[in-house]
């Protein structure tokens, strides 16, 4: 921005500032930080987007702590209460990544005016279960989201593999989950044979899920046919990235457990991709806007089968993306 350009004698009208600035926040929400610095009136109006979604961090918490510290110098008290102000009346997504204090951030979440998102996206960290659990969302907090935003939207993010149907997750309400991405929970091990089960029957519940990740860098994470009943489909999500997953279902599972209804977007990393499209129908596929694959095949054999089925989905895809990573062998050559 010029500096020689008199903000005074613009006269650009509020509405349209607006206009803008949701544009920057969409594109380039960085700036708005530059931009409040420009003048009052720039500053009240991009507060709105600045505050919007909140990572919570020990700083911006300490705002709402209970008692304060009445010895700061005023200018920072003043500080502080213009930050709550701004939170409570602007902020309506809230990432939590780390342990902070609990009781600051029930006071934060009751304070809050126009909430809509909760993200978590730290619990289950991989190591020590009794040490995770200690550094977990206690159950009140949860509670407290529950009871003052009922409709509150939930996005659950790095679940690993110390999961288990004692976790806080089962306490979530399951409608309002529209994002879960999972690391390694779904892996095979022989005292763990329940919680595959337990968890497909969460998901299952989880009917307003838009997002599902299951990941898993070793390879072997699966539901079998055999635990999928005759009655069961899982939520019709947008966004599916499988990585790992060993797939070995059969057609008529593939169709009827897997929901594709409204698939746009797909990527498979480490899934044996002649199993997924010969069981796959190509009209479940015709929706997605994107489709990304590293083509990972078991013989050599696979590697022909896979050129075939590729060139059936890319005539099925008209102009639409289909990616291949780096790893992929096959050639999409006219």
């Amino acid at each position: 921005m010029s500096a020689n350009i008199s903000l005074q004698q613009t006269q650009c009208p509020a509405d349209i500032l607006l206009l803008i600035f949701e544009q920057v926040y969409r594109t380039a929400s960085a700036s708005l930080r530059q931009l409040r610095l420009a003048s009052r009136q720039f500053n009240s109006l991009a507060n709105p987007f600045v505050y919007r979604h909140l990572k919570l961090n020990d700083a911006l918490v300490k705002c709402f702590e209970v008692d304060g510290n009445p010895n700061d110098p005023r200018e920072i008290l003043d500080a502080i209460r213009g930050v709550r102000s701004a939170i409570c009346s602007f902020t309506r997504q809230i990432t939590i990544n780390r342990a902070l204090h609990w009781a600051s951030v029930v006071n934060l979440l009751s304070s809050l005016q126009n909430f809509r998102h909760l993200e978590l996206s730290f619990w289950g960290k991989e190591g020590s279960l009794a040490r995770d659990r200690l550094n977990r969302i206690p159950q009140d907090v949860l509670n407290g989201l529950a009871e003052r935003w009922p409709s509150a939207q939930i996005s659950l993010g790095k679940l690993s593999s110390t999961l288990d149907s004692n976790d806080d997750f089962s306490s979530l309400p399951p409608t309002r989950i529209i994002s879960l991405k999972m690391q390694g929970v779904l892996r095979r091990r022989s005292n763990q044979v329940g919680r595959t089960l337990w968890l497909k029957n969460a998901l299952l519940k989880c009917d307003q899920l838009k997002v599902l990740h299951i990941l898993d860098v070793h390879s072997g994470s699966r539901f079998t046919d055999e635990e999928v009943e005759e009655n069961e489909t899982l939520p019709a999500v947008e966004e599916l990235f499988l990585q790992g997953y060993f797939w070995l279902h059969s057609p008529s599972v593939a169709t009827r457990f897997w929901n594709w209804s409204r698939l746009t977007s797909l990527r498979l990393e480490k899934v044996f991709i002649v199993n997924f499209l010969e069981t796959v129908l190509p009209e479940n596929l015709l929706q997605l806007s994107s489709f990304v694959t590293d083509g990972h095949c078991q013989s050599a054999v696979d590697h022909t089968k896979v050129s075939v089925l590729f060139w059936d989905c890319r005539t099925s895809f008209e102009n639409r993306n289909l990616i291949l990573l780096p790893e992929c062998v096959v050639r999409l050559e006219d």
